[in-house]
């Protein structure tokens, strides 16, 4: 923890004030989300968000194109971090099964 109860990441300098476990959808979508490999779901990013750590009980497909024509493959049981603050929305699928992904925004 860091100076005012602020979240640090050495590593790209980046403080976050507090997580949130929620998307920013009308009807917020909460960690875990439920993945398969034929529904493509949206996670919409929170506008104070700078970083998401994502994560999957299988491999997850993300991606900022609604179709996933292009996309990154999380491997499962594998935390990645990604950089948000200028993506609206994430997309993502299960690669080979269904299975969780969990996700959790940093917030400014």
């Amino acid at each position: 923890m860091g100076a005012q109860g602020w979240v640090y990441n050495p590593v790209n300098n980046v403080a976050a004030n507090y997580l949130s476990f929620q998307d920013a959808a009308d009807t917020p979508v909460s960690s875990p989300l439920a993945v398969d490999t034929t529904t493509i779901k949206q996670l919409v990013v929170p506008d104070r968000a700078v970083k998401v750590t994502i994560s999957g009980t299988v491999d997850v497909r993300i991606g900022t194109d609604s179709s996933l024509s292009s996309y990154f493959v999380v491997p499962a049981n594998t935390p990645v971090v990604l950089p948000v603050a200028t993506v609206d929305s994430l997309y993502v699928l299960g690669d080979s099964a269904s299975g969780d992904c969990h996700f959790v925004f940093h917030m400014l």
